[in-house]
């Protein structure tokens, strides 16, 4: 086995024993796992400039602020929150104080009424780490099954600035599906192909195959949903799976059990890793 690093899109020095030349194979993994991570690193950046711009809406802190009607401006957020939905097609979006109340949630382009609006968003896994945040700064939160949408979602949040002080957050919810077609295109069959793993190594995306994001009664474990890149009866494993719970780049040349040889890539974005497999 040969492992190198990447560094951008170049091949770096090797960093395990077997230092050698990069096979033009190797480098050809490389350069498709960097393509396919730049391409989910501009959708993270989209959806990020999205939220930040709508959180500097002026309704919130008019909101927020004591003594202020809060049911016009509830319909004002409410319009703020379906605009974004229109352009960038997000699953669902809401504001969510301190305590975990929300003010003010759309699913789809409906808006939720008062009545249904949760008061036990702080146990939400995006909660603690968006209140840690600064005013501009966006999260993107581990994947989770949403209590709205029932499935697997990619979510990011912000903090509203009010005066110094961070009364709410803004979030909102991606379908994962999106991610997914564009990670995949133009890849099929099984001796090229993408995929797209937890910082816990489950394989949320695999572009040979299908894998249902819908939610299953109340899992709301990875376990039972995917499967994890240790199954893979593949020589150095192990060691894929080490570098992906580490967010750490690389490549190596490894067997399977069948005695075909493989060459991987592997490169974080957020908390995944996507990572490229070619037989050779």
């Amino acid at each position: 086995m040969k492992t190198h690093t990447l560094l951008g899109w170049a091949l770096g020095a090797l960093t395990f024993a077997g230092a050698g030349a990069a096979f033009a194979d190797e480098q050809a993994t490389i350069n498709l796992v960097n393509q396919k991570t730049n391409i989910i690193e501009n959708m993270h950046s989209k959806a990020q400039r999205a939220l930040v711009t709508a959180a500097q809406d002026r309704v919130f802190p008019e909101y927020f602020t004591p003594g202020t009607d809060k049911h016009t401006l509830k319909s004002r957020i409410d319009n703020v929150s379906l605009a974004v939905q229109s352009r960038f097609e997000v699953d669902e979006m809401c504001v969510i104080d301190e305590k975990g109340n929300e003010h003010s949630r759309i699913i789809g382009k409906a808006i939720a009424p008062d009545a249904d609006l949760s008061t036990e968003e702080a146990s939400a896994p995006f909660f603690k780490l968006a209140f840690a945040l600064q005013p501009k700064q966006v999260a993107v939160a581990p994947l989770y099954v949403s209590a709205d949408t029932q499935r697997w979602v990619v979510a990011y949040v912000t903090p509203l600035a009010v005066g110094t002080g961070k009364p709410a957050i803004l979030h909102f919810e991606h379908n994962l599906d999106k991610y997914r077609d564009m990670v995949n295109r133009g890849l099929s069959g099984d001796d090229r192909y993408l995929l797209m793993v937890t910082r816990d190594g489950y394989v949320f995306s695999d572009s040979r195959k299908d894998i249902s994001l819908n939610a299953k009664g109340d899992a709301d474990d990875q376990a039972s949903y995917f499967s994890n890149i240790k199954s893979w009866r593949l020589a150095d494993i192990d060691k894929v799976s080490d570098a992906v719970t580490k967010a750490k780049e690389g490549v190596i040349r490894s067997k399977a059990a069948d005695g075909k040889e493989y060459v991987i890539a592997y490169k974080p974005v957020e908390s995944w890793t996507i990572i490229a497999v070619e037989k050779q």
